[in-house]
């Protein structure tokens, strides 16, 4: 996925010799952690256990199996939304990794939402968490902040020339 204007950006910080390579690791850093932090934001959750307990239709009590050893652990698909920056080939991604606690499905919550054998309705961990949780999570994160995106890349251009002429001797 490509943000507008970004090409032309990172064209002019490579003009730049040692401060432009250090200024867009620096930018990519920045931008990959903030779509990383909106993506985990943005993606559904599974209900805790409290809220299945509450939306039980029945109020008597409940035996839990005495050989269980865990518990369920709401929020597997937020913790396994990674990022990486990429310095050589200058690139920065935000994904689910195929070993990630939810890897199994992320696809599935990300791409199949009203598709034929995919879901359609947002459960209690995910109404509870907001109206922001929903489908294509990453995604969303990434075109929700181009304008953050840009500012991020601007400004280390800005610290890049701003240091780049204060370095380079007068004569």
């Amino acid at each position: 996925m490509t943000v507008n204007g970004l090409p032309e950006a990172f064209a002019r910080l490579r003009e730049i010799p040692v401060e432009g390579k250090v200024a867009i690791e620096r930018a990519l850093d920045r931008m990959a952690r903030l779509v990383h932090r909106d993506a985990r934001r943005n993606a559904p959750r599974s209900p805790s256990a409290k809220i299945i307990r509450l939306l039980r239709k029945t109020k008597r009590k409940t035996k839990r199996n005495a050989r269980a050893t865990s518990r369920a652990s709401p929020g597997g698909l937020e913790r396994s939304i990674e990022f990486a920056v990429d310095h050589a080939t200058q690139e920065a991604a935000v994904f689910v990794a195929a070993n990630g606690e939810a890897a199994q499905y992320a696809y599935f919550i990300h791409e199949q939402k009203n598709m034929p054998g995919g879901w359609s309705e947002r459960g209690p961990g995910t109404v509870q968490k907001g109206p922001q949780a929903d489908d294509k999570f990453i995604t969303r994160a990434a075109t929700d902040n181009e304008k953050h995106l840009r500012d991020i890349l601007e400004n280390e251009l800005e610290k890049a020339l701003k240091r780049f002429t204060t370095m380079r001797p007068t004569a």
